[in-house]
């Protein structure tokens, strides 16, 4: 049990400044319903405002029709006091007919039942324990005595607490935000991962990343992987960039799958500017983010046992689903994603070819060789030219298919195969370069290495 909260002044003080301003709000009803019931209330109180009652005064005109019920809006009879026509009337006179439109409480919305202790008490407990859910904080109240289970229920609280809490935390930055578009097709390309559902036994998680067009939002990739990494997410952009071509600016998250090394340098040989969102600022690549949205609720809730039966089965129905996503029409453009790249088709940058683009995508590292003759990349060993022994040397390799890695030395290109011990067991080894001379005795070597005492 945790320990029991001390309301204090200093306590009270602190809470009270963290606590939104309480603010008029009025019924929840619409304009056009407001507008009903002061009209009902203006044909009710007509007659004393032109002078066209038949009674002897104003009061008794107020005392006959407070005798029978009014129509109020939805239907339902209410009886009225006299009083309460005599207050319409003044109101009309003085505010018009918006004088007579019903007003809210000023305490609409905050809960009537917790005392002001009791609020104060979840202030404390909310500053000290920010993790701290609802129901956590009303067994601690109950237990220290300051509520009455009896007399407060926990959805009290609870409605208390989200109400508060939720609008101290989510409530609108001071960044300055404006709707944007880029101004071509392939200006800026956002990509983002969206964590999908489980498959197989054991377990594991499909990922889903996803790359779309600013200005198209055309989704130019959508690949299910089983690891949301930097590699997976290189092959990804591969994938993007043969199909549509190279984009000027690639918009994306602080992940390790887009904060790399690796994927800096693969941007700068291609040509593009990568940017990275503000960290924990989703907003700011909304596109991406509302493309998610909608591949859960309109991809995801329906899948079936089948398209679970393996990954490439998932493939084959998300790749189904995006293309029908690339030919509707979409409700901010109005018009199909397809249509707008191909008409900028002819200006798009595409690869010089599909060498020069897997070269640029090619990982990029630098290793020394060992004694004998290894370099490790990624927990396996190849082979290299003994020449490089001891020395650094920049390598290049395919994180996707790591069966050779190749030195870069100048111009050349050496290629270095995976290590095979049992081949190398039985490799004949080349000759020293010096020579060693067998038909000397021992006494004569003996004699030569010995220098003669002076």
């Amino acid at each position: 049990m945790l320990p029991s909260i001390q309301i204090t002044e200093s306590n009270t003080k602190k809470s009270t400044a963290t606590k939104p301003q309480t603010t008029r709000r009025t019924m929840d009803t619409t304009e056009r319903e407001r507008h009903e019931i002061a009209m009902a209330r203006f044909a009710a109180i007509a007659p004393a405002i032109n002078n066209t009652f038949t009674e002897q005064s104003a009061a008794a005109y107020y005392r006959r029709i407070a005798e029978e019920p009014l129509i109020t809006l939805g239907g339902a009879m209410r009886n009225y006091s006299p009083l309460t026509f005599e207050d319409w009337v003044r109101r009309y006179k003085k505010y018009g007919i918006e004088g007579l439109m019903p007003r809210g409480r000023s305490d609409a919305g905050e809960t009537r039942k917790l005392t002001e202790d009791a609020k104060s008490a979840l202030y404390v407990l909310k500053n000290r324990f920010p993790k701290m859910n609802a129901t956590m904080m009303y067994e601690q109240l109950i237990a220290d005595g300051i509520i009455d289970a009896h007399e407060i229920s926990l959805s009290t609280v609870q409605r208390f607490v989200k109400r508060t809490f939720s609008q101290i935390h989510t409530q609108p930055d001071e960044k300055e935000r404006r709707a944007f578009s880029s101004g071509r097709v392939n200006g800026i390309w956002q990509a983002d991962t969206l964590y999908g559902p489980y498959r197989g036994e054991p377990k594991e998680r499909i990922y889903i990343q996803t790359i779309i067009d600013d200005k198209s939002r055309c989704i130019v990739a959508s690949r299910a992987v089983l690891a949301d990494n930097a590699t997976s997410f290189q092959s990804t952009l591969k994938h993007a960039i043969s199909a549509f071509g190279i984009p000027e600016k690639l918009y994306v998250d602080n992940g390790s799958a887009y904060r790399n090394d690796q994927l800096n340098m693969i941007c700068g040989q291609l040509g593009v500017v990568l940017l990275h969102a503000p960290v924990r600022d989703g907003a700011a690549k909304g596109k991406v983010e509302r493309v998610n949205r909608t591949l859960r609720t309109r991809f995801l809730s329906i899948l079936e046992p089948r398209d679970l039966s393996s990954l490439e089965a998932f493939q084959d129905s998300l790749s189904k689903w995006v293309m029908r996503y690339n030919t509707t029409c979409h409700s901010t453009t109005e018009r199909r994603p397809v249509d707008i790249v191909s008409e900028e088709a002819h200006l798009l940058r595409q690869p010089l070819s599909e060498t020069w683009l897997s070269n640029c995508f090619l990982n990029r590292i630098t290793r020394k060789v060992s004694r004998d003759g290894c370099v490790r990349v990624l927990k396996r060993d190849f082979d290299c030219p003994c020449s490089y022994i001891n020395m650094s040397v920049d390598l290049r390799y395919d994180p996707t298919n790591l069966s050779k890695v190749t030195i870069y030395d100048g111009d050349k290109r050496i290629e270095c195969f995976a290590t095979d011990r049992e081949a190398n067991a039985k490799t004949k080894r080349q000759k020293p370069a010096f020579g060693i001379d067998y038909t000397m005795t021992d006494k004569e070597e003996g004699e030569r290495d010995v220098e003669p005492l002076l």
